[in-house]
């Protein structure tokens, strides 16, 4: 049986039981391309198994703090039409559920 995450409460990402291993650099990687003004848009791929839901949650995790409101988990899962994944994000958002994915926060000089 493979453990899975804990239930999250609406808009609130799930808690993995494990820690990621091994993906360091695959976090900062994708950790700066986040924060870099000039990419809108970072989407995982790779077949299925590999772990990027999990690598996903790791990289939310570890930036939340870095969004005036933190993040929010958009489940994907159920949708089964690719061409309404956006719509179901796009329906959170409207809701007020995922405004912090949009901008991290500004940084101050006394945040350096």
């Amino acid at each position: 049986m493979v453990a899975s995450a804990q239930s999250p409460r609406s808009g609130a990402s799930p808690i993995p039981r494990t820690r990621l291993i091994g993906r360091e650099a695959e976090v900062a990687a994708a950790q700066a391309l986040i924060l870099d003004g000039a990419v809108p848009l970072l989407t995982l791929t790779g077949p299925t198994g590999v772990s990027k839901t999990r690598l996903a949650l790791a990289i939310a995790h570890d930036m939340a703090a870095q969004f005036a409101d933190g993040i929010v988990w958009v489940d994907l899962a159920p949708v089964g039409d690719p061409s309404r994944a956006f719509g179901k994000a796009a329906h959170n958002v409207s809701k007020g559920r995922a405004s912090a994915i949009t901008s991290p926060k500004k940084r101050r000089p006394d945040d350096y």
